[in-house]
């Protein structure tokens, strides 16, 4: 698969995962429905700075929101935009230099392989990563509760 070169970028509907990169120019590496793949000479988590930045909330903000809201302490999803309902969640503590975000909406299922797991995304395309399908799956789930509460409240802001 080969990668454009992408200046800015800016989380979207399509983007299903920032993957990063240490080796050349790029920084970032990232996956859009239907076979497209970008990269960036900006890191992953400050993608998800800007992204959350731009929708009106920094991205500690929305860490704050969700552990106020559910009680998650580690590895927290992002409701990255509500109102598009743009959930992400990192595999790993998103601290650390070599955690990949995935996009809640595109990632289909998991499987497990001998060097952790393959992750399987709606159209078709996957992902290697040294994450055991367990934890992955343990975030889609954490995220699918973020999602329906976020969206409850951005819903019915009454109650």
């Amino acid at each position: 698969m080969e990668s454009v070169m992408v200046e800015d970028y800016m989380v979207n509907h399509r983007t299903m995962a920032l993957i990063p990169v240490f080796k050349g120019e790029s920084k970032t590496k990232i996956y859009e429905v239907g076979g497209s793949v970008l990269t960036t000479n900006v890191s992953p988590i400050h993608i998800m700075k800007k992204a959350c930045l731009e929708r009106g909330s920094s991205l500690q903000g929305r860490y704050d929101a969700v552990k106020h809201k559910l009680g998650f302490r580690q590895r927290l999803p992002v409701p990255v935009d509500q109102q598009e309902g743009i959930y992400a969640f990192p595999i790993m503590s998103a601290k650390k230099p070599e955690n990949i975000w995935l996009f809640y909406d595109h990632v289909d299922r998991t499987v497990c392989d001998e060097n952790g797991s393959i992750i399987i995304f709606y159209d078709g395309q996957q992902l290697s990563t040294s994450i055991s399908s367990y934890i992955i799956e343990q975030q889609i789930l954490k995220t699918g509760r973020c999602k329906t509460i976020f969206q409850q409240k951005f819903r019915n802001p009454i109650h």
